[in-house]
């Protein structure tokens, strides 16, 4: 939140933004108790200085990339404030349906289909978030192709991501 403001001069998080990605995480959460990822063969360890460094990396890249596509509307696509607003919640409630898959399973995400209701979930949500984005419903509008392009670029950075 400190670097968007700093970088568009105004909250790019408002408290309205705040509540759909909640709504929209909330139904995720909850959803995935009905996943059925492999079970470890054995148990697992809690390496908590691991977990913390593996979490710390996830979250600077998560920063750098939603950083960088809030420069790219500032700057070369010339979104004002609250167009600005609409660009930070797609891109954060797309990433974090993203972040979802690439941590759900040990194995690359592909390699086990998400439960019905995962899935369902994840649609409904992400459908949801578009729907209000180029609909202007609550927020300013997106074009759609704008839309899809940052759901194409979040796909393809947690793919690489969880490549690399």
């Amino acid at each position: 939140m400190a670097i968007g403001l700093a970088l568009t001069g105004e909250a790019v998080l408002t408290p309205a933004i705040m509540i759909l990605l909640i709504l929209t995480n909330d139904f995720l959460a909850m959803s995935i108790t009905t996943d059925r990822t492999t079970p470890a063969p054995s148990p697992s360890v809690w390496r908590t200085r691991d977990i913390t460094v593996a979490a710390t990396a996830l979250a600077a890249c998560k920063l750098v990339f939603s950083t960088a596509v809030l420069a790219i509307g500032k700057f070369r696509l010339g979104f004002g404030p609250h167009e600005l607003q609409t660009v930070a919640f797609v891109t954060l409630a797309f990433g974090n349906q993203a972040i979802l898959y690439v941590l759900r399973e040990r194995r690359p995400f592909w390699s086990s289909r998400p439960s019905s209701w995962l899935l369902a979930s994840s649609l409904a949500g992400t459908a949801l978030v578009a729907v209000l984005a180029i609909t202007g419903i609550l927020i300013a509008p997106l074009n759609w192709r704008l839309a899809v392009s940052i759901l194409a670029a979040i796909a393809a950075f947690s793919t690489t991501f969880f490549l690399a």
